[in-house]
């Protein structure tokens, strides 16, 4: 039997997120060497351009793919339903449920 942990999922999600972002910015840097090093005239390989390109472009993806992976997980430890932007308090409704059906019960047995 598997035990899962929405706090810990959640505290990896944003782990994995942090060290994304932390990627994208120093692969952002080496695109902007690049750019600085083509701008004064040094030679660039298109190749070195090419794959910083497609790296950075990769971890964007997977940035916004975690992004949306943390705010859904979010959502679920928050109750909320997908797509309805709202919240059902089943502990609230349970307990009122159960005021409604005793009040039922009594006034059944009363008369």
């Amino acid at each position: 039997m598997t035990l899962i942990n929405p706090e810990e999922d959640l505290a990896s999600t944003q782990e994995l997120l942090t060290s994304v972002i932390e990627t994208i910015r120093t692969l952002r840097l080496r695109f902007e060497s690049l750019e600085k090093q083509a701008a004064a005239g040094e030679d660039v390989k298109a190749a070195d351009v090419k794959r910083v390109a497609a790296d950075l472009t990769g971890q964007i993806a997977l940035c916004q793919k975690l992004e949306t992976n943390l705010a859904e997980c979010r959502r679920t430890q928050a109750g909320i339903a997908q797509g309805a932007g709202f919240a059902l308090d089943l502990c609230k409704a349970r307990f009122e449920i159960g005021c409604q059906l005793d009040r039922l019960r009594a006034a059944r047995c009363s008369g």
